[in-house]
């Protein structure tokens, strides 16, 4: 699965009334949510060893070195990404869902 963050999926979650600069903003926070999940669940099963030297990759903001270092020592980590993509997109659809019912509900009390 080739993890995509565009429009169209912004699109397929149920946020297509938002604006150019909302949609860019919340597929940022996507992202940096999506980082901060894999990072968490990665680190949970590592080494001390291992996160050390992790760190220093992301100390350094080395994200090619790290993202090689991964690579090397969890051959499953894309699996993780994967796994905490299709969570992240459940809840912004989930989300989506909830809110056009509010306003539907809001809407038809009117």
């Amino acid at each position: 699965m080739a993890i995509r963050l565009s429009t169209d999926l912004l699109l397929e979650l149920g946020y297509g009334a938002l604006t150019e600069a909302e949609g860019r903003r919340l597929l940022k926070d996507l992202y940096d949510a999506g980082e901060t999940l894999v990072g968490a669940r990665i680190a949970q099963t590592m080494s001390e060893d291992q996160l050390e030297q992790f760190e220093k990759f992301v100390d350094a903001d080395d994200d090619p070195g790290a993202l090689a270092w991964l690579q090397r020592n969890f051959p499953g980590y894309q699996d993780t990404v994967e796994e905490v993509f299709r969570e992240l997109q459940a809840s912004l659809a989930e989300l989506a869902a909830q809110r056009l019912s509010t306003r539907s509900s809001v809407g038809g009390a009117v």
